[in-house]
């Protein structure tokens, strides 16, 4: 190793342990608000209030005279994205200030667009630094308790898989996605830090950084984490391993990218200069591969491995499953529970897919998802059990904003609740009222698969009309290649279960509203070539969410598409 990069190190080491240190603190400084969340809630929508009442929609709605969380609700809507729109425009457009607020926003994330165009949600500077210490220093400062707790000692300044990644520009853009927040702040540390090298995290060109993160992160002999947003990337990552270990193995082996992998003549000479060629590794890796996927796969080629952090609750429970058959008993760490509108949780522990919710971050309100209930509740009058759709009041100017997600408590800790994501209440299936969350369609999907044996990849339902009455219709995806089987009695099994999951779609379905439910088996990798056509219209690869319930016209075209041309 040279001087330089033994001065890197030593540098990345002293900085690691530095965060890790803020990382405990700031996790000490939430397990005391526990005790008095209330109190600090209140106190940050007032503090919000009046800091944005000499605003122009702050002078409209007379914030300056809203003395308690009464008179905020008496006096202020409950709004949605529209209601801001065109005073977002003239601060994108036209650099405005003091429209809705008065803190510095210092960035405007583009949202994934899961249900439509993408938005432009405006960010405080102290949210921006909210999502960037609470996604590094909160992960570090986990993973060094648990490192503690089970070895003795602190975890070793080993590189670690970060998947995220960033489009480079002459100049830092004020607009994109939440989850590339964090990586201004360790790409000075790239080389010493991290598997990827800074040409495939900052990205400047076309190329396919899937197989080149993948190729750097197989060189390294051993890595301690694998990180970045969400767990079905993982899966993407541990899929192309299992399907082109062979070519992976080659590349290590020569020192070279395939030819056949997207990435330009000048880039490819430059990355192949940090890949040297190593047969020891190809050979290591070959052996291991040889064994097959059937066994954890991940601690047999990264035998320090101890930690993976990715959000992979509700939605991405399946790949969470998924990528626990590739990670053994590896801990999984599901990160920080938040959206482009602010952070609203973290994760205390690993293995546990339940949240803490931040009490100084935004001001929360809770709605009852039980139609018979009509109370609006604060934070600290949950009911452990039931479900609340989530409204908040940010310091960027959404007031009594409707974020549409739904959440359900878990327990309280202290006076602050443990939540766990339920569902988006603008992400369902809907055709005669039955409403089915992707949580339902997951949950049937599973049963459906232990019962079956059938082994399911991935899934898109949608709603079917070509016989004149609505259906619904399910896409599986089964790399095994058993579409021989019985695709009637399959689907009779998953109606079945899906009517268990979601009891008003089975009401439907026995009245005869909702016709037969329609299976069609593929072995087109879905969810991989909806995020390459997603990628291709310019979509950061970070913010991706896969695509389980295509409940819009369009998206029933795109998968209609990927499965006729894949």
């Amino acid at each position: 190793m040279t001087v330089s990069k033994l001065i890197g190190r030593g540098i990345y080491w002293c900085a690691l342990r530095g965060k890790t240190l803020r990382g405990k603190i700031m996790l000490s400084r939430l397990e005391r608000q526990t005790a008095d969340a209330r109190r600090i809630n209140e106190e940050t929508l007032m503090r919000i209030l009046r800091h944005n009442a000499d605003t122009e929609l702050g002078r409209e709605w007379k914030l300056d005279t809203i003395k308690s969380i009464r008179d905020f609700q008496e006096k202020i809507p409950y709004t949605e994205f529209m209601f801001y729109y065109d005073r977002i425009k003239r601060m994108v457009e036209g650099n405005e200030t003091g429209l809705i607020t008065n803190y510095p926003i210092t960035f405007f994330a583009v949202t994934s667009g899961t249900t439509g165009d993408s938005k432009r949600i405006p960010v405080s500077k102290a949210t921006k630094k909210r999502f960037a210490d609470m996604g590094a220093f909160r992960l570090l400062a986990v993973m060094d308790r648990h490192y503690k707790k089970t070895t003795g000692k602190p975890f070793p300044c080993v590189k670690g898989f970060l998947t995220l990644e960033t489009r480079k520009r002459k100049k830092w853009n004020n607009i994109g996605a939440v989850s590339t927040l964090a990586i201004k702040n360790v790409l000075c540390f790239t080389t010493v830090a991290f598997s990827s090298p800074p040409e495939i995290m900052q990205v400047s060109e076309k190329m396919d950084t899937k197989y080149l993160k993948t190729l750097f992160a197989l060189a390294e002999h051993d890595l301690l984490y694998i990180a970045g947003a969400f767990m079905s990337t993982y899966v993407e990552i541990m899929r192309l391993i299992r399907d082109q270990w062979q070519m992976l193995v080659e590349d290590i082996r020569t020192g070279t990218i395939n030819k056949s992998v997207q990435v330009s003549d000048a880039m490819r000479e430059q990355l192949e200069r940090r890949l040297k060629p190593d047969p020891e590794r190809a050979d290591l890796l070959k052996q291991e591969f040889e064994k097959g996927f059937d066994t954890p796969v991940i601690p047999r080629i990264w035998k320090s491995c101890s930690f993976i952090s990715g959000i992979g609750s509700a939605d991405f429970s399946i790949y969470a499953d998924e990528m626990r058959k590739y990670a053994g008993d590896i801990p999984f760490d599901f990160g920080t529970y938040g959206a482009s509108e602010g952070l609203f949780a973290v994760c205390f522990e690993p293995d546990n897919a339940t949240f803490l919710m931040l009490p100084d971050s935004v001001f929360y309100e809770f709605l009852p998802v039980d139609p018979e209930d009509d109370n609006i509740y604060l934070i600290d009058e949950l009911t452990p059990g039931k479900e609340y759709e989530m409204v908040v009041t940010n310091d960027a100017g959404l007031y009594r904003y409707r974020i549409k997600d739904v959440i359900r408590v878990v327990e309280y800790r202290g006076k602050c609740p443990v939540v766990a994501f339920s569902y988006r209440r603008n992400q369902l299936l809907n055709a005669v009222g039955e409403k089915t969350s992707e949580a339902a369609a997951q949950a049937a999907v599973r049963a459906f698969a232990e019962e079956t044996g059938c082994p399911v990849d991935d899934f898109c339902f949608y709603i079917d009309m070509h016989d004149g009455e609505p259906c619904y219709a399910v896409v599986i995806e089964d790399h095994q290649g058993i579409g021989g089987a019985d695709t009637d009695a399959f689907a009779e099994v998953l109606d079945r279960h899906l009517s268990e999951q979601n009891h008003a779609y089975g009401f439907e379905r026995k009245n005869g509203s909702l016709g037969k439910l329609k299976l069609r088996l593929t072995n087109v990798p879905i969810n991989t070539l909806y995020h390459d056509a997603k990628k291709e219209g310019g979509s950061s690869d970070n913010q991706l969410k896969p695509l389980h319930l295509a409940n819009t016209e369009g998206k029933v075209k795109e998968l209609e598409n990927i499965i006729a041309n894949g």
